[in-house]
Formats: structure tokens, C-alpha cells, sequence
């Protein structure tokens, strides 16, 4: 977060990872634990049908790139 708002040849090395931790730190105080109470989004497993289907597709597009050679 530091690192893109100053350049790297601002920081002293070792300050990045310091300043990283203040940051931290000051959004744990702000936030007191209000990230804990958001649902993290489950990721589903893709369908393998899916699967098949994007391999299916993958190996199309690998034939019309041989076709262009």
C-alpha cells in the first residue's frame, strides 16, 4: 500500500515493511474488527462439465493456431 503512493527510491530499506505494519495497524484500530463480521464469498469448484468443456474449447483454439502456422 505504501509502495504505490511513494517511489521505491524514497524508501529507505526496511522502512517499507515498517510502514506497511503501522498501516495495519491503523486500520485495525479504525476497522475494530468490522472486516471479522464480513462474510468472505465461498468460491465454487467449477463444474465438471465446465471442465470439459473449457478443455473442449482450449484445444479448438489450439488447432485454429496450427492452422495459422
Amino acid at each position: 500500500m505504501v509502495g504505490d503512493s511513494l517511489p521505491d527510491d524514497q524508501l529507505m530499506e526496511g522502512e517499507d515493511e515498517e510502514a506497511e505494519t503501522e498501516v495495519d495497524k491503523v486500520l485495525g484500530e479504525i476497522l475494530q474488527g468490522k472486516l471479522g463480521k464480513v462474510e468472505t464469498p465461498v468460491v465454487e469448484e467449477p463444474v465438471e462439465e465446465e471442465v470439459e468443456e473449457q478443455e473442449a474449447t482450449l484445444e479448438e483454439m489450439r488447432g485454429r493456431l496450427e492452422a495459422l502456422k
